[in-house]
């Protein structure tokens, strides 16, 4: 695309000089930039691919979006799973607003029963250090709103991998055919689970579990706060016999969910389709 001329106008008398030719950008050979020529004026430091080492499985490059725009609307496109026999959908999303925005910010808050362990960090920076900005939060609730009606509007819009079903029992979700109820079991696990207000916070693939199955999503912590407890003292018995063991900061501990170590919460999480795998 060519570059816009330059007009300058004199705000004293309202006069317009002659528009000034905008430079157009050249490559390191003084050609005239293009989509098709561009390179990189630095040395990127990339280290190619060793033509020794195993090849890749997926396919080379083949340029399928011309665009962002297009490539987003792929990435953001429907994949299934929309639960679409909600029949109070049409009434929440036309009324509730404001209703729902608010206890979600309330819930976020909330600091009268929280499961999170004392040491985490994530229950520090609602109970003690006012880390977030209340309009940030406020934001985040409003945008878990446009994310539980579209559980019931557009369904799973990120890639499948990650998308985790429970099949029966105490994980199942229980807004499927109740927007309200899902908002609801939204709130409590904002409530209990600080780490789950992280996840809202963080947005993308984990805001959109969190909306999916709030219910299995707030287990999953639990579950997750068991494994690092059990943790914890294991290496508290290492390090008073002497062993060695690296320090790990609380919040890297947090961040290791993708697979939770056995709990006594375990049991709960039977039927739960593809608990456990990488998030």
């Amino acid at each position: 695309m060519v570059p816009l001329p330059v007009v300058a106008t004199n705000t004293s008398t309202g006069t317009t000089a002659p528009p000034v030719p905008a430079p157009i950008p050249n490559n390191a050979n003084n050609v005239p930039l293009t989509a098709q020529n561009y390179v990189p004026l630095i040395n990127d430091s990339i280290v190619p691919p060793n033509p020794n080492g195993p090849r890749p499985i997926y396919p080379a490059f083949s340029n399928h979006f011309a665009t962002g725009a297009e490539a987003k609307a792929w990435r953001t496109q429907s994949r299934g799973m929309i639960k679409d026999q909600a029949p109070d959908l049409l009434r929440v999303k036309e009324f509730g607003r404001n209703y729902w925005v608010r206890r979600i910010y309330e819930s976020i808050i909330d600091i009268s029963n929280i499961d999170d362990s004392k040491q985490s960090c994530h229950r520090r920076r609602i109970k003690e250090e006012l880390a977030y900005d209340t309009k940030d939060l406020e934001a985040t609730a409003h945008h878990i709103f446009d994310r539980a009606i579209g559980v019931h509007e557009v369904g799973w819009n990120r890639l499948l991998l990650y998308h985790k079903e429970a099949k029966r029992g105490k994980l199942i979700d229980l807004g499927e055919r109740c927007l309200e109820r899902r908002l609801a079991c939204i709130c409590t696990a904002l409530q209990q689970q600080k780490a789950v207000v992280d996840d809202a916070l963080r947005g993308g693939i984990t805001l959109r579990l969190l909306c999916d199955n709030p219910t299995a999503r707030a287990a999953t912590k639990k579950s997750n706060n068991a494994g690092n407890r059990k943790r914890g003292l294991k290496l508290k018995v290492l390090k008073k016999m002497g062993v060695k063991v690296p320090d790990v900061s609380e919040e890297q501990e947090e961040q290791e969910e993708q697979e939770p170590e056995e709990s006594e919460e375990q049991e709960d999480l039977e039927g739960y389709e593809g608990y456990g795998d990488a998030e």
